[in-house]
């Protein structure tokens, strides 16, 4: 499996000044923004557990006699970790397999990824497992505990992994002898390779693990197939009348596929909902076309991520058809403008998206100071603007976003944003 990269750490987003290239010194500087580490899924719903103590509590009678006839005395449940409970959370959680990214923990109960990738997702929530007297219905001991779940993907082989950790900071009471175990599960186009969560120790020394590899069986040449992964786990002790009720945890959809447009040699896996950022700064050789699109998406062209802090953010979405590309291109740069010498023109929203100058709606075209390009200054979300940057940027620019599109697997429509950092 790839490993996950290093991720620079913190949400605190940094400002620079950006200043324009030299032929387009007319141009106020800007503000280049470096990535957030972690960005909530949004689609998703908020990781919130049911609070399973409240359907065990009337069964109580019920579970009494039961325990009665075994010799036990007491049930388990889950809920919610409750507002004000003392904790000390591990500041550094690592894992037997593959380290868990310190990024996130940075939204907790929340499905958090990194704009640079589409091959791994996280969450991490609290949780308590309370201890009830099925005789008196006291709460008798609990457990407080963090549930860190992490899966990864390699866009490069149709394998991918799942991982779920219990990681206990605090408890009281009648809790010795606790263990969890889990099992992993996969449907859709996948299968289960293995699945390791054999009974552990609950303790507040000890990190209950899991680990679940899976392959997709889209595998074939011009195959598309999702998969979802679930991990459920639960809790056992001989002093209670029952396992606790499963806890099951799936996290947003894995596509694997062997149709990549542009590079339909290998099949690959990447988490379906996660809309990566092409990243350009403005320190690197891509100065000049990192300045055109800051530029662009700060008059109000799409493409820039909500956290960016810029009007009017909305993704790009991928466009394959070349001949539309090139309809797009001829439009935002005509070859009736003037190249200067060492320049070349360059679009943007991108040729290669479906918001381009000609399948964008058709919107006006903008230019900016010193972009030496025969266009009015303009603001809005429709239209296109272009400028004559250094060509070797501009033509590498181009070479850096098809590899993009590559390295995360994007496909027609899929949806990307374009992050400028310093």
């Amino acid at each position: 499996m790839r490993k996950p990269f290093a991720i620079v750490a913190g949400v605190m987003i940094l400002l620079v000044m950006v200043a324009p290239p030299a032929h387009a010194s007319e141009q106020p500087p800007l503000e280049a923004k470096q990535l957030p580490s972690a960005v909530a899924l949004n689609t998703l719903e908020t990781r919130r557990i049911a609070d399973d103590c409240a359907t065990v509590r009337p069964r109580l009678p019920e579970l009494a006699r039961a325990a009665a006839k075994e010799g036990t005395t007491s049930v388990a449940c889950i809920k919610p970790t409750e507002p004000g409970t003392p904790r000390a959370r591990k500041a550094d959680p690592t894992l037997l397999f593959e380290p868990f990214p310190l990024w996130c923990t940075d939204v907790p109960g929340s499905w958090v990824y990194t704009l640079e990738t589409r091959e791994m997702i996280c969450a991490v929530r609290d949780l308590t497992l309370d201890v009830i007297n099925v005789n008196t219905g006291a709460i008798i001991g609990q457990i407080y505990f963090d549930e860190y779940a992490f899966e990864y993907t390699s866009s490069t082989i149709p394998t991918f992994a799942y991982q779920i950790m219990i990681d206990m900071y605090g408890g009281w009471g009648s809790i010795g002898g606790t263990l969890a175990q889990g099992t992993a599960t996969c449907t859709g186009a996948c299968t289960v390779n293995s699945s390791d969560f054999l009974p552990q120790a609950v303790t507040t020394t000890n990190q209950v693990e899991g680990e679940a590899f899976f392959r997709s069986t889209a595998t074939t040449r011009g195959s598309v197939g999702t998969a979802t992964a679930t991990w459920s786990y639960y809790f056992v002790n001989p002093s209670w009348v029952a396992p606790s009720t499963p806890v099951n945890v799936t996290p947003p959809v894995t596509r694997c596929d062997h149709n990549l447009p542009g590079n339909n040699t290998v099949a690959g896996c990447i988490i379906r909902d996660i809309p990566p950022a092409m990243i350009y700064s403005v320190s690197s050789a891509y100065e000049e076309l990192a300045w055109h699109i800051l530029a662009a998406q700060d008059s109000g062209l799409p493409g820039s991520h909500p956290s960016y802090g810029l009007s009017h953010p909305a993704p790009l979405n991928r466009l394959v058809n070349a001949a539309q590309q090139t309809s797009n291109y001829n439009r935002s740069c005509p070859s009736s403008y003037p190249r200067p010498a060492g320049l070349s023109c360059d679009e943007y929203p991108f040729q290669s998206s479906q918001q381009g100058a000609a399948t964008g709606g058709g919107g006006p075209g903008r230019t900016f100071g010193g972009c030496q390009v025969p266009l009015p200054a303009g603001t809005g979300p429709s239209g296109y603007s272009a400028c004559m940057i250094d060509n070797t940027q501009n033509s590498e620019g181009g070479s850096a976003l098809g590899s993009f599109y590559i390295d995360q697997r994007i496909f027609n429509a899929d949806p990307f944003y374009v992050w400028i950092t310093p």
